[in-house]
C-alpha cells in the first residue's frame, strides 16, 4: 500500500486467488479504514484473478461506494473477467493509475508516488 496525495493505493502483484483472498480482503479493510479519501486497488501488475477476489472488491465497492476506484489495463484479460460479472460499468474502473487518481488529489505528492 502506498499513498499519493489522499488515496491509499493498494497494489496486486502476481496472481490473486482464493489462497490470497483473506490477505487481500485485510489490505483493503485497512486501506478503506482510518480514511475518508480514495482506496485504488490497481491489477495493472495482476497476472490472474479469480471470483473470490472480484467478490472482495464487489463487496469494498457495497462498503466504502464512489471512494473505490480499480485500474485495470486495457490490454489485461482481467477486463474480461470484470466485464462478464458487471463490473466494468459499475465500478470506476480506469486503464492505468494516473487515469484513476481523484483530480482532487493528483498533487505534486501523487506526482512523486507516480515516478517513485
Amino acid at each position: 500500500m502506498e499513498n499519493a496525495g489522499g488515496a491509499i493505493i493498494v497494489k496486486v502483484r502476481g496472481e490473486l486467488d482464493i489462497s490470497g483472498r483473506d490477505a487481500f480482503r485485510r489490505a483493503l479493510t485497512c486501506a478503506s479504514s482510518g480514511s475518508t479519501g480514495a482506496v485504488i486497488v490497481s491489477l495493472e501488475d495482476c497476472s490472474y484473478c479469480d471470483c473470490s477476489a472480484v467478490g472482495v472488491i464487489a463487496a469494498l465497492r457495497h462498503t466504502i461506494g464512489s471512494r473505490l476506484h480499480v485500474v485495470i489495463p486495457e490490454s489485461s484479460p482481467l477486463r474480461r473477467l470484470f466485464d462478464l460479472c458487471g463490473l466494468l460499468t459499475a465500478l470506476d474502473v480506469a486503464p492505468s493509475l494516473t487515469q484513476t487518481l481523484p483530480r482532487t488529489t493528483f498533487n505534486a505528492a501523487a506526482q512523486h508516488a507516480l515516478s517513485a
